[in-house]
């Protein structure tokens, strides 16, 4: 999963701003539920909720986190199922169409995916939330100035919106305006210092551009904000292996391996590391080492995900 399918995922977390509109009674069991889900305990979240919709059968806000619980749980099919019956009980309630659209999106639904978002804004077109659900959505199908626009939108109304800014960096990005991208991540990391979204996304650019120091500094900086979130181990692997790239690009074998050999350690199916660490040790000239970690890029996935490079790699040098 890449950090902006990532990003779709935290916009699933339940707003506790609804709980306003349940009975004095439910609202605790609510918070509950939904600190339940926020902390990714997907199981508890979805046993608490059922309870409550046996007290409360025509809850539309208890059918949606279902629904959000299901679907985080793998039970896709039912996800959906529970928050079209929340849509269904409360044709009005705006965020139950974004969320829907976030998961149809995830399953490749896009045509449904935007025309639920579509509805979604439509009586609510400043909610920042699906703003940005409908810009990302924009920014994956490569309609770049759309994305743009929405993002811009949000930053009329709320100049410091941390997120907002780095979709926008993601979509200057990819739109090849990196000057811009980076005034919006500069931005960013100065108004949350302690995330790590924005840096992660600074120290992609500066490798890019052979800023190697500046990207193993924010690398740094990045796994320092992950490393007391436990539950994002794949997110902190992943930001080992990238600072062990930039360590390598920059000459420091070393380091390099150490931080890959820690990114394994945590994710040991990150076929990732394993093509980096197989160009360190093809660097090092120890070809036993490095055909054995192109093998197990392979055996990972590593071409389904990224593309055929390590596929040419063990044709030139493993067979």
């Amino acid at each position: 999963m890449n950090r902006l399918i990532k990003i779709f995922c935290v916009l699933l977390l339940f707003s506790q701003q609804a709980f306003g509109q349940t009975e004095k009674e439910a609202a605790v069991t609510y918070e509950k539920a939904a600190e339940f889900f926020n902390s990714e305990q997907y199981g508890k979240a979805l046993e608490i909720t059922e309870q409550l919709i046996k007290r409360h059968p025509k809850n539309h806000i208890a059918w949606t986190l279902k629904g959000q619980a299901l679907f985080n749980l793998g039970k896709e099919d039912e996800g959906l199922t529970a928050i079209s019956k929340a849509i269904s009980l409360n044709p009005n309630y705006s965020e139950a169409y974004g969320y829907r659209a976030v998961m149809h999106h995830l399953l490749g639904n896009t045509e449904l995916a935007i025309k639920d978002i579509a509805i979604a804004i439509k009586d609510d077109p400043n909610n920042i939330e699906l703003l940005l659900i409908r810009g990302s959505f924009y920014h994956r199908t490569g309609v770049f100035n759309k994305a743009l626009g929405d993002y811009n939108t949000i930053l009329a109304n709320d100049p410091n919106n941390y997120t907002a800014l780095t979709f926008r960096a993601l979509a200057f990005k990819s739109s090849n305006n990196i000057d811009k991208a980076l005034v919006d991540l500069d931005k960013a990391v100065n108004i949350s210092p302690n995330e790590s979204f924005a840096f992660e996304e600074r120290a992609h650019i500066f490798t890019k551009l052979g800023r190697y120091a500046e990207a193993i500094e924010d690398w740094s900086k990045a796994i320092n904000n992950l490393s007391g979130n436990e539950s994002r181990p794949l997110l902190r692997a992943f930001a080992y292996n990238n600072r062990g790239f930039a360590y390598f690009k920059s000459g420091d074998n070393t380091l390099a391996l150490k931080d890959i050999n820690q990114s394994l350690q945590m994710v040991p199916t990150n076929s990732y590391a394993y093509r980096n660490r197989a160009l360190l040790y093809l660097e090092k000239e120890d070809k036993e080492k490095a055909c054995a970690d192109i093998a197990r890029a392979l055996e990972m996935g590593f071409e389904e995900q990224y593309g055929d490079e390590i596929g040419k790699l063990r044709v030139l040098h493993c067979q």
